[in-house]
C-alpha cells in the first residue's frame, strides 16, 4: 500500500482523524490559551491608555480632534478585544471537554480564522499610517499558526493564508497609507512565504502521520489476522 496524502476511503479518513484527536485537541487548547492572552494584552494597553489620556493632548487645545480620534481608535480596539476574549473563552471551554470529536474540532477552527481575520482588520485600522507594518505582522503570525496548529485540510489551510495576506495587502494601500509599489511589494513577499513556511510545516507533518497511522493499522490488522487463524486451528 503506497502512501497517500488523503486516504480514498471514507472511513479510513474519519478514523485517522480520530486517531489523532487527543493531539490536535491539545494544539487547539494552547492555540486558542494563547490567543486569550493576546487579546487580554490587548484589552489591558488599550483600557490604560484610555483611562489616562496623554498630557500633551490634554495641555494642546489644537490636539482635542487628533486626541478624540485616538480614544475613539482605543474604545474600537476595546471592543473587539472584549468580543474576541468572549469567543476565546467559549472556544476553549468547549474544546476542553473530553466528549469532543474531530468534525467540531475542526469548526472550532473556522471560528478562529474568522477572528484572525477581524483582529486583522482592527489592528490596521488601529495603527493606520502610524505603524501599518505591526498588522502584517499579526498576519503573518496568525498565518503560520493556522498551518501549524490548526487540524483544518492543507487546501483550507492554504485559502484560509491567501485570504489573509490579501486583506492585508488590501489594507495597507487603502488603510496604511503605503503608497509605493516597493513597500507593497515587499509586505506581499514576506506574506508569501509565511505561507510557504506554513505548508513546508503542514505537509511533512501530515505525511509522516499518515504513515504512523498506516502502519500501527497494518500492525492491529497483522495481529487480529494471526488471532482468527489461532482460533480456526
Amino acid at each position: 500500500m503506497h502512501l497517500q496524502y488523503k486516504f480514498e476511503l471514507v472511513r479510513v479518513e474519519m478514523l485517522y482523524q480520530r486517531y489523532f484527536l487527543k493531539m490536535n485537541q491539545s494544539n487547539m487548547t494552547n492555540l486558542i490559551s494563547l490567543l486569550l492572552l493576546l487579546c487580554i494584552g490587548f484589552l489591558v494597553v488599550a483600557a490604560a491608555d484610555f483611562i489616562m489620556p496623554r498630557q500633551t493632548d490634554l495641555e494642546d487645545i489644537s490636539q482635542m480632534h487628533t486626541n478624540s480620534v485616538r480614544l475613539d481608535k482605543l474604545l474600537v480596539l476595546m471592543c473587539t478585544s472584549g468580543c474576541c476574549i468572549a469567543i476565546y473563552g467559549v472556544l476553549l471551554a468547549v474544546v476542553s471537554k473530553p466528549t469532543m470529536n474531530e468534525v467540531y474540532l475542526i469548526i472550532i477552527s473556522y471560528f478562529i480564522l474568522v477572528t484572525f481575520l477581524t483582529l486583522e482588520i482592527c489592528i490596521s485600522f488601529i495603527f493606520e499610517g502610524e505603524r501599518p507594518l505591526i498588522g502584517a505582522m499579526f498576519t503573518l503570525t496568525s498565518t503560520y499558526l493556522t498551518y501549524a496548529l490548526m487540524p483544518n485540510r492543507l487546501k483550507d489551510a492554504l485559502l484560509s493564508g491567501s485570504i489573509l495576506a490579501v486583506t492585508e495587502v488590501i489594507l495597507l494601500v487603502y488603510v496604511g497609507g503605503l503608497s509605493r509599489f516597493s513597500e507593497v511589494v515587499s509586505c506581499l513577499i514576506i506574506l508569501l512565504c509565511g505561507n510557504v513556511a506554513g505548508v513546508c510545516t503542514h505537509y511533512p507533518r501530515e505525511v509522516a502521520q499518515r504513515k504512523a497511522f498506516l502502519e500501527t493499522r497494518q500492525c492491529i490488522e497483522a495481529r487480529l489476522k494471526i488471532q482468527r487463524e489461532n482460533q480456526q486451528q
